[in-house]
């Protein structure tokens, strides 16, 4: 009745009501009760009879509850218990619902029982590489994380697993995308991350690596991470749609190269940037971050723990943890995966190719210019790591073989992202991105908001 119950065993009846056989403490309509019988409705009504049921609403016109009692003057109602239902009529209850409706991929399984998230796989490397990380991690940074609890193998010998606490607390891709949170939450999250970072790379200093053999190591590594993994994924995707990496691009006007130029040029550029090694949580987007907006602290959650070798490590490159943030807040990833997207013909190169817009206001807008802003790694700005961005998202193109809807918005989007901060700031005469540009509008913000 208020929109706040999910039903997913709707009844097939009609003149019914659905009802809970128990209490809950979050139910707000009391009235429906009798001594024997203590159900509570839960929002879902089916009528057989139009007229009945205009008439009773006649009759009772400031009570539903009244209506339906004038309804069975007419037909009785019978009462359904559904099986399958949530409430998310308060706090409480809404995360308990969020506890029942796990999400996982398909090589992953999760379960949440008594406060305790088990995570499974058929993957054993995947789950024995982030146990690793979580208990390798140094004290320092395990205020970033839930608390580890356990982990083994089921009793099948063969599935492996972990424990942490289950938190109650939003990730950040559901607060980006479907909140309205205000700038200055954003600045603050985005200031965490940056405390993060920089304990995350005071924590590698005092690991006491052996710098020359780690750099080198991490050399390879970052070869491998964006040119090995990149060319090989675009070349599985080639094979699967037939696509030519070789076909000159279009985005908004622009001719950018093939796919192939635009992928060696982003991977030239970001091998390029100063080295940063660092405690390396590997996958450092938004859906892997929860906020504690009563503590106000971060909480990271499905970490990588393998280098590029898939051996078990805690460290890395900085530049990488930065590009899949970044890949998140400018790259709008999760919005992709939220189908809050849409594919239109580009009319500036005659139809002939797409563009990509997001659904995105006036305040995402000054959120996304106050992270580019924000001075996350020393010696990298945001701007430069939007090559490593672009090559996240042609890199991802296979894993998304059976949604082609999301496969194509990425492979533009990563047009829209290489046109927009990489192509044009080496063409600032292209009409669209110039540093100044940004600061401008950053200063302009500021203004505004006082």
């Amino acid at each position: 009745m208020q929109g706040d119950r999910l039903l997913n065993d709707i009844p097939a009846e009609t003149d019914c009501i659905a009802v809970a056989g128990a209490c809950r403490q979050s139910d707000w309509y009391d009235r429906y009760q009798r001594q024997d019988n203590e159900s509570r409705w839960l929002g879902y009504f089916a009528f057989s009879s139009k007229t009945s049921l205009v008439k009773a609403l006649a009759l009772s016109t400031k009570s539903f509850p009244a209506a339906l009692a004038h309804y069975q003057d007419d037909r009785r109602l019978s009462e359904i218990q559904p099986t399958d239902w949530y409430s998310c009529s308060h706090f409480n209850s809404y995360f308990e619902a969020r506890s029942s409706i796990t999400t996982q991929r398909s090589f992953n399984a999760l379960t949440i029982e008594s406060g305790i998230v088990t995570k499974t796989s058929d993957n054993d490397v995947k789950i024995q590489a982030e146990v690793y990380w979580f208990k390798h991690l140094p004290a320092s940074l395990r205020r970033f994380t839930p608390q580890f609890i356990d982990s083994g193998r089921l009793q099948d010998g063969v599935t492996t697993y972990y424990c942490l606490e289950f938190l109650p607390i939003l990730p950040l891709n559901e607060l980006y995308v479907h909140g309205r949170n205000p700038r200055w939450f954003w600045r603050r999250i985005f200031s965490l991350t940056k405390d993060y970072f920089d304990i995350a790379a005071k924590s590698t200093n005092l690991a006491k690596l052996d710098s020359v053999s780690f750099e080198e190591a991490l050399d390879d590594c970052l070869e491998d991470l964006y040119r090995k993994k990149t060319l090989g994924r675009l070349t599985t995707y080639q094979e699967a749609s037939q696509i030519d990496l070789s076909a000159p691009i279009f985005y908004q006007g622009l001719k950018l190269g093939s796919i192939l130029d635009i992928a060696n040029d982003c991977i030239e550029q970001v091998l390029k940037l100063p080295r940063h090694p660092t405690v390396m949580h590997g996958d450092l987007c938004f859906s892997n971050m929860l906020f504690d907006l009563r503590g106000g602290r971060l909480k990271l959650i499905d970490p990588r723990g393998l280098d590029c070798q898939n051996n078990f490590s805690i460290f890395g490159d900085m530049s990488y943890d930065l590009a899949k943030l970044t890949h998140s807040v400018i790259g709008m990833y999760d919005f992709t995966i939220a189908g809050r997207f849409e594919i239109l013909p580009d009319e500036q190169s005659g139809g002939q190719s797409h563009v990509i817009h997001f659904d995105i206001d006036e305040r995402l807008e000054c959120i996304q210019a106050d992270f580019l802003a924000t001075n996350f790694v020393k010696g990298i700005e945001v701007i430069d790591i939007m090559p490593a961005v672009v090559l996240l998202f042609l890199s991802m193109l296979p894993l998304h073989a059976d949604r082609p809807d999301r496969q194509q918005a990425m492979l533009i989007n990563a047009y829209r992202l290489y046109k927009t901060y990489v192509y044009q700031s080496k063409n600032p005469s292209a009409s669209g991105y110039s540093n100044q540009a940004f600061n401008d509008q950053i200063y302009n913000n500021d203004v505004l908001e006082g």
